[in-house]
């Protein structure tokens, strides 16, 4: 692969400072470590034996790091090759291939309902895909109720809520961080 060890880590849990594969450049966005650790600590009664669907998955930043708090599976949707060989490299790296599942495909054509405990979707900024990845989900049944659904965006991109009930809202610089349920 053409990734490299970058300073990108696991920053709590099993797998606590290890670091993760990357491509230096514009076009990857990794979420800060901040932003991160604040994500987690929001969510921690929840990631416990968890299944987690991350849309936009990028290195697989997000779901190495449920995993490394508890999560039991992860499944990553990614229509980049790049960010598809960084993923299945980042999991051979941290041993959990057998945790993941690796979706190349644009998120939009992804339907399946598979019921995951928590939804994270970090949308490239500045293209307001936010309300789009809402409504996307809740047409295509992807989510039930029960699932927390996270979405990372710009401050400025503040995704709608219609069908979900907005539950919690976190700003850090120009990042934020929405929670939903649905109705």
């Amino acid at each position: 692969m053409k990734g490299r060890l970058s300073n990108l880590r696991i920053t709590s849990g099993k797998y606590k400072n290890k670091r993760l594969l990357s491509v230096p450049g514009k076009s990857f966005r990794p979420m800060s470590e901040r932003v991160k650790e604040s994500l987690f600590s929001i969510i921690r009664s929840e990631i416990q034996d968890a299944f987690l669907l991350e849309f936009f998955a990028g290195t697989g930043n997000v779901s190495f790091e449920a995993l490394s708090r508890g999560a039991a599976r992860a499944r990553l949707v990614e229509k980049s090759s790049v960010s598809i060989g960084l993923i299945k490299d980042n999991a051979e790296l941290l041993g959990v291939k057998e945790n993941i599942e690796v979706i190349h495909s644009d998120v939009f054509d992804y339907s399946e309902n598979v019921s995951p405990d928590i939804f994270f979707a970090g949308p490239p900024y500045g293209e307001n895909l936010s309300a789009t990845i809402l409504v996307h989900a809740r047409e295509k049944k992807i989510l039930t109720p029960d699932t927390l659904v996270i979405i990372q965006h710009h401050k400025k991109d503040l995704p709608g809520s219609i069908g979900y009930e907005r539950i919690d809202y976190r700003e850090y610089g120009i990042t934020a961080l929405s929670f939903f349920r649905l109705l």
